[in-house]
């Protein structure tokens, strides 16, 4: 994408296949680490998912398969993390199961943290904990969100399994002073997909309630688990809590039901619009996208600012300004910076989120330009994605400026998988995409004359945001179209 008033077409390297050219030069994401998993194992570790030979045992039957591999780690740790694939048909149960060598005691703790890197397949995932007398305990969260996020389970929200082993002492106490063992159960129901975990560790809990999560779909009988309950938050890479069950564990709370992000673009329902606002306040793009969004609210309207190929040197007033009129319309804001297709500093790009956090609170979600689109730079995003959430934002978008590997998804929110002169053909839009739900996805053509209501209409199903500009090189986006607000109109 072009940056800004200073820059050349990005979108014209892009083409180039330039993020490809610096892959095979070597070019490399900083900040690796090489610290063993000793190291960084602690009184509260549980499993780093470092090994090559994982300690987890997979678990079948019926119409189920799973797998495991290593994989790029969750920022918060080094090493590596541990991806499951699993495919479940009806009447099928599939997941890991971990056997303690020597019992471990987890009464000291009121909860287990465990982040997860979620691919949007709205399944249910099963944590179980075996306690001293072998009986089951339980609770899960919904899989609705993309890239990793920390869930933390108290062991309030942990309710006795539906099915116990015949060796079980069932006798509805929590016996944790001697847990024996483990389950991970990643579809409580049929389906298949990928999920990764990483960074298991007893934790401290609440018994808040979460901000999203369904009911799973009912339990199933053997190793696996039961009935789902709980939730998770799906606002991106903040921890989320499981609501506690009664007293007894035999009743599980009922569960909070949210969209995806709030605002945000969920599976179905309304598309939204992410914009590219690369002016400077006041020109009058701004009130145009801020009307834009007056004029249709329930469509989720993101503005792109970019005072200076990032966030430049030093407040201004007039972005402040700006950015409160866009807010106070309802628009959400995000912060541009550059990755130089991976190549950049990750300290540079902290420094320029740290920015956009401090000098204008109203962005609230940062946009990676100039994304690298063949494999090999995903833990470089999933870092950077975590740590702009860590810092401020809820929302991250990537954009590779063509179409890119499927490991990427996750590693941010959104991928703009389009960005050339005219709309794309739905060919572009469609293969492989349509097995990812379509708020993974968002199209940014340019030089469209008029309004295409008909490009819209069928680009809907598969891409969450959808953006047309009429405008052209040398920089497309130094302006809005004049039918913008038909276009926002079109996405209700």
């Amino acid at each position: 994408m072009y940056r800004g008033r200073n820059t050349t077409a990005g979108a014209v390297l892009a083409t180039l296949g330039f993020g490809a050219m610096l892959a095979a030069c070597g070019a490399q994401p900083e900040g690796a680490s090489d610290d063993s998993a000793a190291a960084r194992a602690s009184s509260s570790t549980i499993d780093t998912f470092d090994e090559a030979n994982p300690d987890w045992a997979p678990f079948s039957d019926g119409s189920a398969s799973i797998s495991t591999a290593r994989a790029a780690d969750h920022a918060s740790s080094s090493g590596a993390s541990l991806q499951i694939d699993y495919q479940v048909g009806n009447g099928g149960d599939a997941g890991l199961e971990r056997d303690f060598s020597s019992p471990k005691n987890f009464s000291n703790a009121s909860a287990i943290n465990l982040w997860v890197n979620g691919r949007a397949t709205g399944h249910t995932f099963v944590v179980q904990i075996y306690d001293a007398g072998q009986e089951r305990w339980e609770s899960s969260f919904t899989v609705g969100f993309t890239g990793w996020q920390q869930i933390t389970i108290p062991f309030a929200s942990l309710r006795a399994a539906a099915w116990q082993p015949p060796e079980a002492k069932v006798n509805g106490v929590k016996d944790f002073n001697g847990v024996t063992g483990m389950a991970l159960i990643p579809s409580d129901g049929t389906g298949s997909g990928t999920v990764t975990v990483d960074a298991l560790a007893l934790g401290a809990g609440s018994s808040t309630t979460a901000t999203g999560g369904t009911t799973g779909t009912g339990g199933a009988t053997g190793t696996g688990g039961a009935t789902a309950t709980g939730g998770t938050s799906t606002t991106g890479g903040n921890p989320a809590t499981l609501p506690p069950s009664s007293t007894g564990g035999t009743t599980a709370p009922p569960p909070v039901s949210t969209p995806p992000a709030t605002g945000l673009v969920g599976a179905t329902g309304v598309n939204g619009t992410i914009i590219p606002l690369y002016t400077d306040p006041p020109d009058s793009s701004w009130d145009a996208v801020a009307a834009a969004k007056q004029a249709h609210p329930t469509v989720p309207v993101i503005a792109i600012i970019n005072p200076a190929d990032g966030p430049g040197n030093a407040a201004q007033s007039s972005y402040t300004t700006g950015i409160g009129k866009l807010t106070a319309a309802g628009v959400k804001v995000l912060g541009y910076v550059h990755t130089l297709y991976g190549s950049r500093a990750t300290s540079e790009l902290e420094t320029e989120i740290n920015h956009y956090q401090t000098w204008y609170p109203g962005v609230t979600g940062i946009f990676f330009d100039e994304m690298a689109y063949s494999a090999g730079y995903e833990s470089y995003y999933s870092a950077l994605s975590a740590y702009a959430k860590s810092h401020g934002s809820d929302f991250t978008v990537g954009n590779p400026g063509t179409d890119t590997s499927k490991t990427y998804l996750g590693t941010v929110d959104v991928l703009f998988i389009y960005e050339s002169d005219g709309v794309p053909a739905l060919s572009d839009i469609t293969g492989w995409h349509t097995s990812y739900p379509r708020q993974n996805f968002g199209v940014i053509p340019y030089q469209v004359a008029s309004m295409d209501a008909a490009f819209v209409a069928a680009a809907r199903p598969y891409v969450g945001y959808i953006y047309l500009q009429s405008d052209t090189l040398p920089n497309p986006w130094d302006s809005v179209p004049s039918y913008l607000s038909s276009l926002v109109g079109a996405l209700q």
